[in-house]
């Protein structure tokens, strides 16, 4: 090159421009980069946010099904008592047979509608 061209008021000024958008840029990576690492932060919180509440989703999960079994055990067992005694109720020979008692045993131990009544 030539000692003229390094002197070169455009040539300088077109160095400068260059200088300064090359140092802008390099400031707006610098930004751009903070910034990313800000959201990544960010984003890492909220995953351990997110896990945490997942987990103590599952706690509650487990709870509940736990519960809803003992009740279905305890419905179970109750529907069950209740199958006995509706079995005997319902069943008609049963009836006549507790209807017929009820009366023997109103008969003979004086029970009977009335009885002692002027």
């Amino acid at each position: 090159m030539e000692a003229g061209m390094l002197n070169d008021p455009d040539l300088s000024t077109a160095i400068n421009r260059v200088h300064a958008r090359l140092d802008g840029l390099a400031r707006d990576m610098g930004n751009q980069h903070s910034v990313l690492s800000e959201a990544i932060g960010g984003l890492r919180s909220d995953i351990r946010a997110s896990a945490q509440i997942s987990s103590e989703n599952r706690t509650a999960i487990e709870l509940v099904s736990s519960k809803v079994h003992a009740l279905e055990l305890k419905e179970a067992a109750r529907a069950g008592e209740k199958g006995v005694w509706g079995a005997i109720m319902r069943s008609p020979a049963l009836a006549w047979l507790v209807g017929a008692g009820a009366t023997v045993w109103a008969i003979l131990g004086g029970h009977t509608p009335g009885a002692g009544q002027p």
